[in-house]
């Protein structure tokens, strides 16, 4: 006789555990209805929210393998995770000088250093608040997960 389906395991689930398992980013961002809503970039539609931050890293294990177990169902390919280390947080970039001036004279005007005041620009830009980067959200900002708007 065979067990229920329920408890059964097959090849598939346990691979997908096993890819799940890897360290994929998360974006973590708190909610207007104030719940944890979390995506996994590397994997497009895998998303879970939840009224705690812990329930929804709970959550996004699950949500993890099910989207891999889907992905090695319908013969999709699983990406591997980017990591953070991938990038160094620095680039370079090239910009008119009339627009530098601009950038520099804000900055000063603002009272912060030129990087400053382009990340916070960037930050604005992106979706961030002053405010999400507050106290509840720094444990979730430690990688390998990040904070999102």
């Amino acid at each position: 006789m065979n067990p229920p389906r329920s408890t059964r395991v097959t090849l598939r689930d346990a691979e997908a555990s096993v890819l799940a398992a890897q360290d994929y980013p998360l974006e973590v961002r708190r909610t207007e209805f104030d719940t944890y809503f979390i995506s996994v970039p590397d994997l497009p539609g895998c998303t879970t929210e939840a009224e705690t931050l812990d329930e929804a890293i709970l959550l996004v294990e699950d949500a993890k393998v099910a989207w891999i177990s889907a992905a090695l169902k319908n013969g999709t390919v699983v990406p591997d995770p980017i990591s953070d280390g991938a990038y160094s947080g620095k680039f370079v970039t090239r910009i008119g000088k009339s627009t530098h001036r601009r950038i520099a004279a804000a900055a000063k005007r603002d009272g912060v250093s030129l990087n400053a005041w382009v990340m916070e620009a960037i930050n604005f830009r992106l979706g961030y608040s002053e405010a999400e980067h507050s106290a509840p959200m720094e444990a979730a900002t430690r990688a390998p997960y990040r904070q999102t708007g």
